[in-house]
């Protein structure tokens, strides 16, 4: 009896899971993603092979706690954003997988740009254990999104807001920079004498991406998404 729950507990956790290859082609070239959708634990997870000279990537949407999670081993790091209200959901993303025969739809699609800048360290406590275990032993870094001329202005506003009530020591620590030492810089510059230059890129990744959303007639519309993330950094200098 106990060898037979085993075994049926093994056989639901493999059919919680559904995974998909989807089709693309760029500059010339065929290649394919893995997707997997989990309904159950609320999760969206694609794999993006290195292509078109773009580096390989991996993401995570976890819908129960409201993340979007790009990993990238090459920097051995995941970055954490807050998942958009339009994301598309587990069953949105089958349906569009179904109806687009797992290829990315060429004639039908639309393309976004994401300009993402690294601020702070996430606590592991904080995370989901999806989040967890698709991050494994790299850091978790929280990034704000915005155009690259606002960019220095939010990083200003993150460095006051996380040194409100807390140790300089602890946001020298969670702070990202181009350069390590000039985030030393944190814990001897005046908040308001801080300034900040973000010219930087770290790295640059896409990501094909289907779903389905229902029309107001009832109908579906399946447009595939071809999303771009720009990793930035920035350096820290006092005002003389």
């Amino acid at each position: 009896m106990e060898f037979v729950t085993i075994c049926l507990l093994v056989v639901l956790s493999v059919v919680k899971a559904k995974e998909f290859g989807l089709d693309f082609v760029e500059k010339g070239g065929h290649y394919t993603e893995k997707v997997i959708i989990d309904k159950t634990n609320r999760i969206v997870e694609t794999d993006v092979p290195q292509h078109a000279g773009v580096e390989a990537s991996k993401y995570l949407n976890d819908f129960k706690m409201g993340l979007s999670i790009m990993k990238l081993d090459r920097l051995r790091k995941c970055y954490a954003s807050d998942l958009p209200a339009d994301a598309s959901t587990p069953e949105e993303v089958e349906l569009g997988m179904k109806k687009n025969h797992n290829k990315f739809p060429e004639n039908k699609y639309q393309i976004e740009n994401h300009n993402i800048l690294p601020v702070a360290e996430l606590e592991p406590s904080s995370l989901s254990k999806a989040i967890k275990d698709f991050c494994g032993s790299y850091p978790v870094v929280k990034v704000i999104q915005s155009s690259v001329k606002t960019m220095e202005q939010l990083a200003k506003a993150s460095v006051k807001d996380s040194s409100s009530g807390r140790s300089k020591r602890r946001t020298v620590t969670e702070f990202i920079a181009c350069d390590e030492n000039s985030r030393f810089v944190i814990q001897r510059c005046n908040p308001d004498d801080l300034t900040i230059t973000c010219q930087f890129v770290a790295s640059k990744t896409c990501v094909y991406k289907i779903g389905c959303k229902p029309t107001p007639s009832g109908a579906w519309n399946c447009p595939g998404v071809h999303s771009f993330t720009i990793v930035h950094c920035c350096d820290y200098d006092c005002k003389k």
